[in-house]
C-alpha cells in the first residue's frame, strides 16, 4: 500500500449561474506514491516552472500521438520516466491543465524539492492514467522500478 495518496483539484468551481449548457473541464488528478526517501534533498526551486512545462508537454504530446510507450527526460539534474496507460494512452486534459498538475504537486506537496523518488499516478475522465517517475535514484533502479 502507499505510505500516502494525494488527489489535487486545481480549478475553482464557478458558482455563478450561466446560460450555457457547456459542461466545465475536469481537472487531471495526482495521486502520489513516495517509493524511495534519501539523507540529502535536490532543491528545484529554480527549475520548478520550466520543469513542469517540459514534463506536461511531453505527455500531452506523448497523448496526441496515442503513444503507450515509455518515454523518459532530464533536466538540469531531475530525470523522470512516464508511461501512459487507457483505450488509445490518451487525455482530452489540455497541456497547461496537466502542466498545472505537476507544478502544484511540486510546490506545494514537495516544497520544491525532491526528497524521495516520486510516482504520480496522473487521471482525467475517461481511460487514461498517466504514471510519472520522478526519481532521486540511478536511471537503472528506475528500469527496474516501472517494469515491476
Amino acid at each position: 500500500m502507499p505510505e500516502r495518496w494525494i488527489r489535487y483539484d486545481l480549478t475553482p468551481i464557478n458558482t455563478t449561474t450561466s446560460g450555457t449548457s457547456l459542461v466545465s473541464r475536469t481537472n487531471v488528478r495526482v495521486c502520489e506514491r513516495v517509493l524511495t526517501i534519501i539523507t540529502q534533498c535536490l532543491t528545484i526551486v529554480n527549475i520548478v516552472v520550466t520543469l513542469s512545462d517540459t514534463i506536461g508537454a511531453a505527455i500531452k504530446s506523448l497523448s496526441d500521438a496515442g503513444s503507450c510507450g515509455k518515454s523518459s527526460g532530464s533536466l538540469d539534474g531531475v530525470s523522470w520516466v512516464y508511461y501512459a496507460t487507457g483505450r488509445n494512452c490518451d487525455t482530452t486534459a489540455e497541456v497547461k491543465t496537466i502542466q498545472g498538475a505537476i507544478k502544484q504537486h511540486l510546490i506545494t506537496t514537495d516544497g520544491n524539492s525532491l526528497c524521495s523518488t516520486e510516482c504520480l499516478d496522473l487521471t482525467h475522465s475517461g481511460t487514461w492514467s498517466g504514471f510519472l517517475l520522478i526519481p532521486v535514484v540511478a536511471e537503472s533502479v528506475v528500469d527496474e522500478v516501472i517494469l515491476s
